[in-house]
């Protein structure tokens, strides 16, 4: 019977650790807007000036996909939402920016006359976290 009580209250203290873990699985949130979304276009005062929000968050970009037109004007936000350095780089437009851990930077540039611009972090790239600019 103490055996048996033992057992019981060593299992429940475990499921119990567990459950209360920070590591435990949660499911995602993000106020992000779907993979994918077109940039948002401003234009109150300049039709070539757009501004987007980035997010930097779990060893990805959210979204990781914008679109744009060429020669348009980007005013770019980027969030990094974890506890983690990030970085914002894009070689074709000799951008290299880090992000700090729960912090935030804004980049600007031009879109290009057309295609795909990849950008990634020069920290985690390797890990996945990439993300591009589609062009027309």
């Amino acid at each position: 019977m103490r055996s048996t009580t033992r057992l019981l209250l060593l299992a429940t203290l475990s499921i119990l650790t567990l459950a209360c873990s920070p590591t435990a699985a949660r499911p995602a949130t993000s106020s992000a807007p779907p993979p994918g979304s077109p940039v948002a276009t401003q234009g109150a005062t300049n039709s070539n000036a757009t501004t987007a929000t980035l997010i930097a968050s779990n060893f990805a970009f959210s979204p990781a996909t914008l679109q744009g037109k060429a020669g348009q004007r980007l005013t770019l936000t980027i969030t990094n939402s974890s506890s983690t350095e990030h970085n914002f780089t894009v070689t074709s437009l000799a951008i290299d920016k880090d992000i700090p851990a729960n912090g935030s930077v804004q980049v600007d540039f031009t879109l290009p006359a057309s295609g795909t611009v990849p950008f990634y972090c020069e920290y985690h790239q390797a890990s996945g976290m990439t993300g591009q600019i589609q062009v027309s």
